[in-house]
């Protein structure tokens, strides 16, 4: 018993112990550090990998943009594989088709060209369809949108 309290009691002992203490938080704050370092490496580079999807994505959306537009003038099964194998490249890619037609109109997808008389804030057709990868939007999409006013005229008309 004598001897623990001699150890207490002699300053190198409470010195070390001192130096222990500190090395022991310099040890954690560093660890910490590190952690914080790695998980901001891999989000930059999840950033980039994701920019670099979405930049090939663009161009590959142009193509098919242009695909759609041949389609309109001349009917071709070498064009609609083409396109099958683009949007098959864009699918494992996780870039999605925006689902707006017949939809409430989202300023955060859509990009409304025009308004039209059909049911109020509801999107009435597509001009240029809209892609997304993950909850991250590449293209809004062109649409038309309702305006309600056929709407009001009719119930006006009932009354």
């Amino acid at each position: 018993m004598k001897e623990q309290v001699k150890r207490r009691e002699d300053p190198r002992i409470a010195e070390l112990e001192s130096q222990v203490q500190q090395l022991q938080e310099q040890y954690l704050r560093a660890h910490a550090d590190y952690q914080n370092l790695e998980s901001r490496l891999e989000k930059q580079v999840a950033d980039r990998s994701a920019a670099a999807i979405e930049a090939l994505a663009r161009d590959i959306l142009a193509v098919i943009d242009d695909i759609d537009q041949a389609e309109k003038f001349v009917q071709d099964a070498g064009l609609a594989l083409i396109k099958a194998k683009f949007l098959k490249v864009l699918e494992e890619s996780h870039i999605h088709e925006l689902d707006v037609f017949g939809k409430p109109f989202d300023p955060m997808t859509s990009e409304c060209l025009e308004m039209v008389s059909g049911e109020k804030d509801i999107v009435t057709a597509v001009f240029q369809k809209g892609y997304r990868l993950g909850e991250r939007i590449i293209r809004p999409a062109k649409v038309q949108v309702g305006s309600g006013v056929q709407q009001q005229v009719q119930e006006e008309q009932k009354v």
